[in-house]
């Protein structure tokens, strides 16, 4: 379990066991806890278990840990099975749950501080202004929704408007330089928080940098989604080419094969003549001869 349950928590099984093997009848319950056993039995089963107390050291140990990897861990339940490893790992008892989730919030706080201030000072006054600018609205839309689009088909005319949106989302701002040394899962989770929320939810953000840092990610996985989108719907298009090719072929092939005995099935017997060449005289013959 990694921690001294009380005497309530510990199952009966263990209770029956214990009594199997001290010897004494089955329904001997438990000594009640008090303040000065419940301490002394902490204290011997840590030194025969050669553990540590938690509050000696353990949020110490693992919160180091936990720092490093939320810099690529989005999920916190994964955070918290890190630092229970790290724990163990350490021989440290291991605290209440709330004691990790708590732990594991600050820290992750911190990083993403660190990270959405990484992000956004590279950002020029004319990059800020194209970015706050998504969050306008003229006739019901906004140029947030604009990048949420997803890709309606394949045909000629819905690869033009998304090579046309490409050319639109990278005028915006360029991404990448401002994203180098961020790991793609932190990027995929900004971008993600981002995409559900709406343009007033994007303008209630009242922390600057994580705002901008949210649309930054968002407009860098757009970019990167139009192009996979873009390499998708052309390689759908010459799929769709070769087989109608290949289609076309054997119905060309099939014609042929077809004409050819329809030809020689029309030939006209055939007299042998002293002369050595053979005279065909039906349209159908002289088709066929010219063939041969």
């Amino acid at each position: 379990m990694g921690y001294l349950p009380t005497s309530d928590e510990i199952p009966d099984s263990v209770r029956l066991y214990r009594c199997q093997q001290l010897h004494v009848p089955a329904d001997t319950d438990w000594v009640p806890d008090t303040q000065i056993s419940r301490h002394r039995h902490r204290v011997s089963i840590r030194a025969y278990l050669k553990v540590s107390s938690y509050s000696l050291g353990g949020e110490r140990a693992v919160a180091h840990e936990i720092q490093q990897a939320a810099y690529t861990m989005s999920d916190p339940a994964d955070l918290i099975n890190v630092a229970i490893e790290r724990l163990i790992e350490q021989r440290f008892e291991l605290p209440a749950f709330s004691t990790l989730d708590r732990l594991v919030g600050g820290v992750r706080h911190q990083v993403h501080q660190h990270l959405y201030a990484q992000i956004t000072k590279g950002l020029s006054p004319g990059d800020i202004g194209r970015l706050e600018a998504l969050l306008g609205v003229q006739n019901g839309r906004s140029e947030l929704t604009r990048i949420k689009a997803v890709p309606r088909g394949s045909s000629l005319q819905h690869m033009r408007q998304w090579s046309h949106r490409l050319d639109w989302l990278e005028s915006i701002l360029t991404t990448r330089p401002l994203l180098a040394g961020i790991a793609s899962t932190k990027v995929q989770q900004f971008a993600a928080e981002a995409r559900v929320f709406d343009v007033k939810d994007m303008r209630r953000i009242q922390r600057v940098p994580r705002r901008r840092a949210l649309l930054v990610c968002l407009l860098h996985q757009a970019q990167v989604q139009t192009r996979d989108q873009l390499a998708e719907m052309l390689l759908k298009r010459m799929r769709r080419t070769r087989t109608l090719a290949r289609e076309k072929l054997k119905e060309l092939q099939t014609s042929t094969v077809n004409w050819k005995n329809t030809c020689w099935r029309s030939l006209p017997r055939l007299s042998m003549r002293p002369s050595s060449t053979l005279t065909i005289t039906s349209p159908w013959g002289k088709g066929c001869e010219t063939l041969r």
